[in-house]
C-alpha cells in the first residue's frame, strides 16, 4: 500500500489529506500513483498541477512516458546525498525523470523543447533519461557519467 498525501489550496488555506491507496490508483488518465510517488517510502508528494502538466505532455507526445523518478521525500537516498541545505525539484514535487519506449533520447528531447512548458531540462545520455521540472527561469544541463549535472547550452550536438 502507498500512503497518498495530497496538498491542495482553497484560496489561501492549505489542506492536506492522507489516505491509503493501492499503487495502481490512477492520479491522471495515464499515470498511476506508483509512478509519481517516492520510490523510497511511497509518499505521494507530487504537486497536482505538475501531475496535470506531465499528463498534458503525455497527451502531446502521443506515446507512453515511463517515469523513473517522480517525487522524492527528504530521506530518499538521492536527496540525502545532496549538499546541506540544497532542496531538489523532485523533493518539491515538481520534477520527473523519464524516457519513452521506442523513442530515441534525441527525439524525446526535441519533443520536450517543442512542448515548451518545462523550464528545467536535463539530459542523461548514459542514463537514458530526461529530467523535466518547473522553475522560475529556463535552465539546461547534462548529467555526466557519475550523475553530476553540468551546464549545457541545449544544443544536442554539444552533448558529451
Amino acid at each position: 500500500m502507498y500512503r497518498i498525501c495530497v496538498l491542495y489550496t482553497e484560496g489561501l488555506r492549505l489542506s492536506m489529506q492522507t489516505t491509503q491507496r493501492s499503487p495502481s490508483w490512477m492520479v491522471s488518465k495515464n499515470f498511476k500513483a506508483s509512478e509519481v510517488c517516492c520510490k523510497h517510502c511511497g509518499v505521494m508528494g507530487m504537486k497536482l498541477d505538475f501531475i496535470a502538466l506531465i499528463q498534458e505532455f503525455r497527451d502531446y507526445l502521443g506515446s507512453p512516458v515511463v517515469i523513473t523518478s517522480g517525487y522524492r521525500c527528504n530521506l530518499h537516498p538521492s536527496e540525502v546525498s545532496k549538499p546541506s541545505g540544497k532542496i531538489g525539484r523532485h523533493r518539491l514535487g515538481v520534477a520527473m525523470d523519464f524516457h519513452s519506449p521506442g523513442m530515441s533520447l534525441k527525439d524525446l528531447y526535441s519533443k520536450v523543447e517543442a512542448f515548451g512548458k518545462f523550464l528545467g531540462v536535463g539530459v542523461s545520455v548514459s542514463g537514458g533519461f530526461i529530467h523535466c521540472d518547473q522553475r522560475e527561469k529556463k535552465a539546461r544541463w547534462q548529467y555526466d557519467k557519475s550523475g553530476r549535472d553540468i551546464p549545457w547550452n541545449g544544443e544536442w550536438s554539444a552533448l558529451k
